[in-house]
């Protein structure tokens, strides 16, 4: 691992070292490879949903620190999320107000560092989990973060996971947090917070997330913002419900 540039003195937030020693190198290039395939084809199907050459300004926010893959939904839903939240939230950056397309050296770089913001979540939470490993963990579940949690956490023999609902919730907002400055995300707290809510209100979320399609009426976009924005959290509100 290799610490991040600039993080807070009271977290030490670490980007992946791809070559961990386990396993050929040839071996550990292909399996990061593949998997930056299977983020792409979700940012593919994210952005047909999108539609963001006849919504003007989404292209900007997906750029802008909406688009990553980053959560505890499936990726394809992380992204839109992610996007409708940032978009809704903040009006578009100047001089990028008229961008209705993602240029492919951009989306390219933010499917890498989504890459290294799940791989960071997978290590953070398990602090002796290898990078490759935790790729390997993440090819298996199709880039899908839920689905490679739990295939670590059997694969350790955790069967007592979160079983300290607390303690459990901190190392999720502590993980989810490092993930997203690994990612350079430009407001890991906001992230942090926006998927607390998220978690919080899952059925109503998914719900509305559904609804999100390419011929879906403009209306279908502000639900989601004003469901997370439109009330307090609930008191006992946690990252740990989708799990």
């Amino acid at each position: 691992m290799a610490l991040v540039p600039d993080c807070p003195p009271d977290l030490r937030v670490y980007t992946p070292i791809f070559d961990c020693g386990l396993g050929l190198p040839r071996q550990q290039s292909e399996h990061r490879s593949r998997l930056l395939h299977k983020i792409h084809d979700s940012y593919c199907k994210a952005l047909e949903r999108l539609n963001l050459r006849v919504r003007p300004g989404m292209a900007a926010r997906f750029l802008d620190g909406g688009g990553f893959c980053l959560g505890f939904l499936d990726p394809v839903s992380n992204i839109v999320a992610n996007t409708l939240i940032s978009y809704r939230r903040a009006a578009s950056a100047a001089g990028e107000c008229d961008l209705v397309y993602v240029p492919e050296e951009k989306l390219r770089d933010l499917e890498r560092r989504s890459l290294d913001g799940l791989v960071t979540f997978l290590t953070r939470f398990f602090p002796y989990l290898p990078d490759c490993h935790a790729i390997r963990f993440l090819l298996l579940a199709d880039a899908d973060l839920m689905v490679a949690f739990r295939i670590v956490a059997l694969d350790l023999g955790m069967r007592r996971i979160g079983s300290d609902k607390p303690a459990f919730d901190d190392a999720l907002g502590m993980a989810f947090k490092c993930a997203a400055m690994a990612a350079k995300h430009p407001n890991p707290d906001r992230l942090s917070c926006d998927w607390r809510a998220i978690s919080s209100r899952l059925p109503d979320t998914v719900r509305l997330l559904d609804e999100v399609r390419r011929r879906s009426p403009s209306s279908s976009l502000d639900k989601l913002p004003k469901l997370l924005d439109g009330s307090p959290l609930p008191v006992h509100s946690c990252l740990c419900a989708p799990f």
